[in-house]
């Protein structure tokens, strides 16, 4: 534990300190506790010591860079002891920023082994069910089987790196604009990186111009690559700026004459290299001041869409889903099926397969497609019109005539929709990082289900609904977590919750 120290100001930008990292927090920053007196008055204060790259176990001496409230971010200057969960980082572009190619902003936790890093996220959601006393046990974390080469899905930023060479990458760790010059990405599969690297070159060399947003002017935006792990399907999505033209070898061209040429060069690639392009997608964003944002699709070379499959437990055959290339798919595969056949066996758990069970914030309906064949019915309310529509059609594809699918705002929609409230069995919830809106948490209350299945992204938001369930008569079983994202501090967790006869009301 970190000695009592003394302050007579706020600990000063350039303050040496040392202290011992024992947690991570929600973006993989190291944090350590540091206990001191303030001022003449010699207040005690907690503070919170957050530095980037150090791990629990780690002692270092660290260098003060800003002071806000009980918080001290700081850069290690000395490695004092190394923790024993300490590994080399395998990824060449992680590092410190200022060193050339180094700084990604993708994976924050590369320094940490991958045993410690799913116990230490799994601690995170304890300490915060702890901290308002909900008295829920969180089970050991569902960890992936493979943690490196896992995304079926990865975005590209076009631009300059910080030394102002062309790039197509990632975004360093605290740049807004600037973009690494990927050469390799541990996340995605080979093949991917062969198509990023090969894109970057073909475009510098034809000297088709990265969009800069600090100055509103280039053409090329971003590349997106996906996969259907399952299908071995991959699309590249290519997305621009609306200009008509653009220029290419110094000389000014028509923007489609650009993406043929782009097109042609990575279809001859693709098949040189042995690597299966079955889609090459064009997209112009269409930004107008004081308009909304459009998106103009071209297919460039094979189909529009891409197929994956998922195999759930107990169904009759694998689930196919056709995705649009802007439409959400869950970007690890395999955990994608661990955490859908989690949520089908609690839902099996509790409820038969005469069950009428409500989908709140489906998406694309992956949910509510996955626990379709077990149950007699699925109702999910999205607010998207295009997800909803991409749901029906998947719905369709896999021979689901117990699914129906409702646009419109959650809160609004279940209010509007009185049929519905009879009778229902079960409510699924995943909502957004935020969590549940007020206006969709009447809602769902209205409904009176006995039981809720909450899937969370975020466990500060978890947390906070968790406790208005409680007061409102919803009690919790147990929290497990399922690790979609490896090496960063993203956890999804899940939760039953069941009702009682009168509302618990715990004092806070």
């Amino acid at each position: 534990m970190n000695e009592i120290l003394h302050f007579d100001r706020k600990p000063a930008r350039g303050m040496r300190l040392v202290v011992d990292i024992n947690a991570i927090d929600p973006q993989g920053m190291g944090i350590g506790p540091l206990p001191a007196t303030l001022g003449p008055q010699k207040d005690l204060r907690r503070f919170n010591v957050k530095a980037r790259h150090t791990v629990p176990g780690d002692r270092v001496a660290v260098a003060v860079r800003s002071t806000r409230k009980n918080t001290i971010e700081a850069d290690v200057v000395e490695w004092l002891v190394k923790s024993t969960a300490r590994v080399a980082p395998r990824c060449e572009h992680f590092g410190d920023r200022w060193k050339e190619g180094q700084g990604c902003g993708g994976c924050s936790l590369l320094m940490m082994s991958y045993e410690a890093q799913v116990s230490e996220k799994r601690k995170h959601v304890q300490a915060m069910l702890d901290s308002r006393k909900l008295g829920l046990e969180v089970l050991p974390a569902l960890a992936a089987p493979e943690p490196w080469f896992y995304r079926n899905k990865m975005e590209f930023s076009f631009g300059h790196t910080p030394e102002g060479r062309y790039g197509l990458g990632l975004h360093p760790y605290g740049f807004k604009h600037d973009v690494l010059a990927l050469r390799f990405c541990h996340l995605q599969s080979e093949a991917s990186n062969l198509l990023v690297v090969f894109c970057r070159e073909l475009a510098e060399e034809r000297g088709i111009a990265a969009y800069l947003p600090s100055q509103n002017k280039g053409f090329l935006r971003s590349l997106t690559i996906r996969e259907g792990r399952n299908t071995h399907q991959r699309m590249l999505i290519f997305n621009t700026t609306s200009d008509e033209f653009t220029s290419m070898s110094e000389e000014p061209k028509l923007a489609t004459t650009v993406m043929e040429s782009l097109r042609e060069a990575i279809v001859d690639f693709a098949k040189r290299s042995g690597i299966e392009v079955t889609s090459i997608i064009w997209t112009r964003q269409i930004a107008r001041k004081g308009h909304p944002t459009t998106f103009e699709t071209h297919v460039l070379w094979g189909t529009e869409t891409l197929f994956e499959q998922l195999n759930v437990q107990g169904a009759p055959n694998p689930l196919d889903f056709e995705i649009h290339p802007r439409a959400f798919f869950q970007t690890h595969t395999a955990q994608a099926e661990t955490l859908y056949n989690t949520l089908v066996r609690r839902i099996r758990e509790r409820v038969g397969s005469n069950a009428k069970v409500i989908d709140l914030y489906c998406g694309t309906g992956t949910i509510a497609l996955c626990i379709a064949p077990f149950v007699e019915s699925v109702v999910g309310y999205e607010l998207l019109d295009e997800a909803v529509e991409n749901a029906k059609a998947n719905a369709l594809l896999n021979h689901l005539d117990n699914v129906d699918f409702i646009a419109g705002d959650v809160g609004k929609t279940l209010v509007a929709q009185p049929g519905e409230r009879t009778s229902v069995d079960l409510v699924v919830v995943d909502p957004p990082r935020s969590g549940l809106s007020e206006e969709a948490f009447r809602a769902l209350l209205a409904l009176s289900p006995p039981s809720i299945l909450y899937v969370s992204c975020n466990p500060k938001s978890l947390v906070r609904d968790l406790v208005r369930f409680r007061d409102e008569g919803y009690r919790g079983d147990c929290v497990q977590p399922v690790d979609m994202f490896p090496h960063t501090a993203h956890m999804e967790s899940v939760v039953m919750l069941t009702a009682y006869a009168e509302p618990v009301g715990l004092a806070e």
